[in-house]
């Protein structure tokens, strides 16, 4: 599903501006930053039920001794690699 369920709006459902939070949201709150991180296979593709706990610690460690501002919030990473860019 990776960021599908951030980004999706539920028209249907009583309330739904509550599961419509990252529209218009900013995720820079100076010196603060947010991420939200999503681990993916070398190719791409989701990890479903195969995420890594470690790899992601490791990944929100990378991303703490960073400044590189060109990381979106909504972050894909590899095991072992890093940030890497899915389009």
């Amino acid at each position: 599903m990776g960021f599908s369920l951030s980004n999706a709006y539920f028209p249907n459902i009583p309330g739904e501006s509550s599961f419509s939070f990252s529209r218009g949201w900013t995720a820079n709150f100076n010196p603060f930053r947010f991420f939200y991180a999503d681990e993916r296979t070398e190719d791409g593709q989701l990890k479903g039920m195969a995420v890594d706990g470690p790899a992601h610690g490791e990944f929100y460690l990378q991303l703490a001794k960073q400044s590189d501002e060109n990381v979106p919030w909504q972050a894909t990473f590899v095991k072992g690699k890093g940030y890497v860019s899915f389009k």
